[in-house]
């Protein structure tokens, strides 16, 4: 025996947006689809209870939610760097971030190693279809300003390799340094740590 609840769908698409109008396209889309389709079963006689959409930039975004009964969107009491490049949020509004300490500088390469690679960032590209050499997370000084000249291009388990993309001013990031870094995405980067420190 089926016992029918309701529909349920998930703006996927929306991550492929690249700035809020589109994100606001995608949630008028996503909310109107459910809607009519719900009503559509309703003219054949079928009961449903709920209708049920979400994710983090359509809920974000969308205008109204008449004839909605839940969201779900499940990255946004964080959010992350993704969200930020698609303009879902800004960064400000990012909550979550790993700290890291450099351990490792190579002038001559321009670059440095830390002591967080996949296993407390995770391996979640960044926007490229925006920007196809965003890299993996944003990195920022421990105080949380964004150092953009500085991306995480290459992680290991235990260590991430940050390059520049000008020349390095090394009495910045010396060995020891603690830097703060904003995941690509945080619902896997955050199953990956059991404490939060808030």
């Amino acid at each position: 025996v089926v016992d029918f609840q309701g529909i349920l769908t998930h703006g996927g698409h929306s991550y492929l947006c690249k700035n809020e109008a589109e994100i606001r396209k995608a949630a008028a889309e996503e909310r109107d689809i459910a809607v009519q389709f719900a009503s559509q079963l309703r003219e054949e006689g079928i009961s449903v209870p709920e209708v049920s959409i979400g994710s983090t930039p359509t809920m974000r975004h969308v205008d109204h939610l008449e004839g909605i009964t839940e969201v779900r969107p499940g990255n946004y009491v964080f959010f992350d760097a993704f969200q930020d490049a698609i303009g879902s949020c800004s960064i400000e509004e990012i909550s979550f971030s790993v700290l890291t300490r450099i351990v490792g500088t190579y002038p001559e390469q321009n670059k440095m190693i830390v002591d967080a690679g996949a296993l407390a960032l995770s391996k979640d590209p960044g926007p490229t279809h925006i920007d196809p050499q965003c890299g993996y997370d944003i990195v920022c000084t421990l105080e949380g300003t964004p150092l953009p000249e500085l991306k995480i291009r290459t992680l290991s388990q235990e260590h991430g390799q940050i390059f520049g993309t000008k020349p390095i001013d090394w009495k910045q990031f010396p060995v020891g340094e603690a830097l703060r870094i904003i995941p690509n995405h945080s619902c896997l980067t955050s199953a990956l740590h059991h404490l939060y420190h808030l």
